[in-house]
C-alpha cells in the first residue's frame, strides 16, 4: 500500500471488489430479526444441568510447561552433546569416572588415634 501511494496511484484500483461498501450493503441489507428473549422461551421439565463432580486421581499432580516450538516434544531428558564428557582420575575424554579404564584409587586408611596425652586429659 506505501508503494501504491508512493506512486501517486489509487488504492482502490488494487483492491478487490469484495471490500467496498456497495458489496458490503448487499450482503448485509437484509433485515436481521431479533429472538424472544429469555422470559418467553418455553419451560422444560427437566433439573438443570450440573458440572460434574471433581475427582481428584491418585499421586502427585503433574507438572507440564509448554515447549518451545524448536525443541522435541518426545525428548524428557537433555543430551550432552555439545559438551564431551571427561573423566576425573584419568583426565581422559570420552568416559566419566564410573566407567574409567583404569583400576580404582586406593585410598589408604588414616589413623584416627589420638595422641596419648589427650585421651588422658592432662592438662
Amino acid at each position: 500500500m506505501i508503494v501504491i501511494q508512493f506512486r501517486n496511484f489509487k488504492v482502490m484500483d488494487y483492491v478487490n471488489n469484495y471490500y467496498s461498501r456497495e458489496t458490503y450493503g448487499v450482503y448485509y441489507d437484509h433485515k436481521v430479526t431479533s429472538i424472544n428473549g429469555i422470559d418467553m422461551w418455553s419451560a422444560i421439565e427437566f433439573d438443570d444441568i450440573q458440572p460434574p463432580k471433581y475427582k481428584k486421581g491418585p499421586g502427585r499432580p503433574k507438572k507440564l510447561r509448554k515447549k518451545e516450538p524448536d525443541e522435541n516434544p518426545n525428548r524428557s531428558r537433555l543430551i550432552r552433546d555439545q559438551v564431551p564428557y571427561k573423566c576425573s582420575r584419568s583426565r581422559a575424554i570420552g568416559h566419566n569416572t564410573r566407567r574409567c579404564p583404569l583400576p580404582p584409587l586406593i585410598v589408604p586408611e588414616e589413623q584416627n588415634e589420638e595422641p596419648s596425652g589427650a585421651a588422658e586429659g592432662v592438662g
